[in-house]
């Protein structure tokens, strides 16, 4: 993380001016910090001791289809929640969080059963506070593809695309409040537990496609993730989640895919094409990789 002084760090993020209104002194400390993979962010303390997170909109948003707005809502909407850090400030420049101190979570540092419960936790919550539109899966894709300009028209990117560009065929279950990217790398551990940040994907959906990518992210066998799922929130019927599970397994792995390619474009970094080749060879590995469920 490199360090600024706050005249510097607006030279280089004219978005900061939008926070000469809140702040009455200067921040004393500015720093660069790793806002997940779409944005720089920035941690700033204030002159009373105060940390908070300023996560700017930028034309990365725009192209990722995501609202600072919305994830304001969100983080509004569920300040009860003792895992959700608190939004501060909104504006159409970007969203000042509180930042929460404390280790960044790996994978060998909370059990499945842990994470699980933090899904558990986010689902249960009362959706009905929070204004959102629900989630669609199909105008999500859409948009990324359409944000990919016709690059890769005639490829099996496409035809992975236009194969999954489908809602699963299965008995539905209650929308829920879904994080959409919770893995480890957005869990961090303080001196109050464990709590959730980057909330910039967050909406309202059906929770086993919520589940489907927590499991993926885990790399967690998904019967034993989904059972233990179930069991803690007394769920009985199994089965109708292990179905829905697997029929969004194919489709996160397509939204990934696009998501991946789209991250190229952006930065044109190498890893990124690479990850969504993976993911394409992923769905095509068996012969059966294009039958629609």
């Amino acid at each position: 993380m490199a360090w600024f002084s706050w005249q510097q760090a607006k030279q280089l993020d004219p978005s900061l001016n939008a926070l000469d209104g809140f702040f009455t002194e200067p921040p004393v400390k500015v720093q660069t910090v790793t806002g997940g993979l779409t944005n720089r962010c920035w941690r700033l303390e204030s002159s009373q001791g105060l940390a908070y997170i300023w996560r700017p909109t930028s034309h990365v948003c725009k192209a990722f289809s995501i609202s600072r707005h919305s994830e304001y809502q969100v983080l509004n909407a569920v300040s009860s929640l003792e895992i959700v850090p608190k939004p501060v400030f909104i504006h159409e420049q970007g969203l000042l969080v509180e930042w929460i101190e404390g280790e960044a979570l790996t994978e060998s540092g909370l059990a499945l059963s842990d994470l699980l419960s933090i899904a558990a936790k986010i689902h249960q919550y009362p959706i009905s506070a929070i204004p959102l539109v629900p989630f669609s899966y199909i105008s999500r894709i859409d948009h990324y593809w359409l944000e990919l300009d016709g690059q890769y028209v005639g490829t099996e990117f496409e035809a992975l695309y236009m194969k999954w560009r489908t809602e699963p065929n299965v008995a539905p279950v209650p929308l829920a409040l879904c994080h959409f990217d919770l893995g480890c790398y957005n869990l961090v551990r303080g001196e109050s537990g464990v709590k959730v940040i980057d909330w910039e994907y967050a909406g309202i959906a059906d929770p086993r496609l919520d589940l489907t990518l927590t499991i993926q992210v885990a790399n967690a066998p998904v019967e034993e993730a989904v059972k233990q799922y179930c069991q803690i929130r007394g769920i009985e019927d199994v089965s109708l989640w292990l179905r829905g599970v697997h029929a969004w397994q194919p489709r996160t792995l397509v939204m990934a895919m696009l998501w991946y390619l789209l991250a190229y474009k952006l930065w044109g970094t190498e890893q990124y094409l690479n990850s969504a080749y993976e993911l394409k060879g992923s769905l095509c590995m068996e012969d059966h990789c294009f039958e629609n469920s």
